[in-house]
């Protein structure tokens, strides 16, 4: 398979992992935004993000080597849900999405290489109690609830994405009191208790 087919058939898995994702009142935020090139007679016709895509690929807006439009569509009809912008990180280096969507809040992940174990440690053990805690946080629950519906079966998954939310919104003012405070609030004096020891097996 050569480079060219390697990439067509990455943006085609994007696209699908998308689609997976998309919701239909955002599908219809994105018909909203396409109204000027799409004739309201097409747009009504189309069910899902995978036909508006398509239609979009028959009018050149959106390909492979060019996503502009695309990342434009996901920033404005999904509110810049991190889930959906992971997708496309994935298909395209940062630094070009990072170009196509300026607005963007926290495009380059923050890591505080101190919480590493406490996370770590929260993530194995923090269980179904992961939305009253990232809540604590200060993870708002449209948040939670994305990320609820874009990892439904990986709960350690939902923890990861859902810390790194707090920590690309705080930064540098992230920190372990920050986690030990949380659990305590929520009630999970155990995790608590090790976060504090230092304790992380």
């Amino acid at each position: 398979m050569g480079d060219t087919d390697q990439e067509q058939l990455r943006y085609r898995t994007m696209i699908l992992n998308l689609n997976n994702m998309i919701k239909p009142d955002e599908v219809l935020s994105m018909k909203f935004l396409c109204q000027d090139f799409i004739k309201a007679a097409q747009r009504d016709k189309i069910k899902d993000f995978l036909e508006l895509i398509t239609i979009l690929e028959e009018r050149k807006k959106v390909s492979s080597e060019k996503i502009d439009f695309l990342t434009f569509l996901l920033k404005n009809a999904t509110k810049g849900r991190r889930d959906v912008f992971d997708a496309v990180h994935e298909y395209q280096p940062q630094d070009e999405v990072m170009d196509a969507t300026p607005e963007y809040p926290a495009q380059r992940d923050y890591s505080n290489p101190e919480l590493r174990q406490p996370i770590d440690l929260l993530k194995r053990k923090l269980g179904r109690d992961w939305r009253f805690f990232v809540r604590q946080l200060g993870v708002d629950d449209v948040e939670i609830d994305n990320l609820a519906d874009a990892f439904p079966r990986d709960v350690k998954e939902q923890i990861h994405r859902a810390i790194k939310i707090y920590l690309n919104e705080k930064r540098e003012r992230s920190s372990k009191q920050d986690l030990i405070d949380a659990c305590k609030k929520v009630r999970r004096m155990d995790l608590a208790r090790k976060l504090e020891a230092n304790e992380y097996n």
